[in-house]
């Protein structure tokens, strides 16, 4: 997973690392790293063009690193950094389908006019 993320989008890189200090500061969490540019059936194609990355939050039914106060915090502070005019979030904290375990999304856009300064 090192190796993609460190292969991936220079944007996406700086996201992560904000999303890995603000792990550590607010939950005191190592964040891990779930997936970076492997392909999943029923994706979008953002991360094989490396443009996201997830980090665990569940990691068994109800068993979470997260509380869910920290969570909200940390998209939160997110957002407002990478705060996008499209209406999209930078970080979402999610299940990719019904029953898939909950994680965070961080996804970058290539189009930098789409951050507000």
């Amino acid at each position: 997973m090192r190796s993609q993320l460190n292969q991936a989008h220079t944007f996406l890189i700086n996201a992560a690392r904000d999303f890995e200090y603000l792990s550590y500061s607010i939950a005191g969490v190592e964040p891990v790293v779930t997936r970076v540019t492997d392909p999943v059936r029923g994706e979008s194609g953002v991360h094989p063009d490396g443009r996201g990355v997830d980090f665990r939050d569940e990691y068994q039914p109800n068993a979470y690193l997260y509380d869910s106060k920290d969570a909200d915090k940390i998209c939160e502070i997110i957002n407002k950094k990478y705060k996008r005019s499209d209406g999209k979030k930078t970080l979402i904290h999610h299940r990719f389908k019904k029953n898939s375990p909950l994680h965070f999304h961080l996804q970058v856009s290539l189009n930098s006019k789409i951050y507000k300064q």
